[in-house]
């Protein structure tokens, strides 16, 4: 699956934004979400899982709005994810380097910085223009925590993510 449209417009998928209700992405998808896959004191988690077959994480708060849309490559290891820049086509994946993640985000003309806010231990937070945050793991690699892992978007200023 092309990664190019999600990195450049920030949308995982159309008109899907947080700070929608549950109602409101029913009716964007076309169909109900139904009981969620994980509920908490918080949070209803949902996996779901799109035509194209990647599973979008989607979480709302208590009161039924979307705080939380991100893409986890654990959950889409049965999808190759690429991305097309400057006529190379690279694997985009957990064993891209970070300096070609960043490479990748430079040639594809993104505005972006660090996000000191949401990296932490050996996490770092990139932050683009658009809303999107990647995030990088400088971890173990024999215990799958190292490497791209995550793309999301939040409802800024919710209280779930501050």
């Amino acid at each position: 699956m092309e990664l190019i449209n999600l990195f450049t417009t920030g949308d995982f998928y159309p008109r899907l934004k947080v700070g929608q209700t549950k109602g409101e992405m029913e009716n964007i998808l076309g169909f109900e979400l139904g009981e969620p896959d994980i509920e908490t004191e918080d949070v209803d988690y949902y996996l779901l899982k799109m035509i194209t077959g990647v599973c979008l994480v989607v979480l709302f708060d208590k009161e039924k709005i979307c705080f939380e849309i991100r893409l986890d490559l654990d959950k889409n290891k049965h999808i190759d994810f690429m991305i097309k820049c400057n006529d190379h086509i690279q694997r985009f994946d957990s064993n891209i380097s970070f300096e070609s993640l960043i490479d990748i985000i430079r040639q594809m003309k993104i505005e972006w910085e660090f996000d000191k806010r949401r990296s932490y231990l050996q996490t770092i937070c990139i932050s683009l223009k658009n809303g999107l945050k990647v995030y990088y793991a400088f971890g173990e690699r024999s215990a799958d925590d190292y490497g791209f892992f995550s793309v999301k978007r939040v409802l800024e200023g919710h209280f779930l993510n501050d």
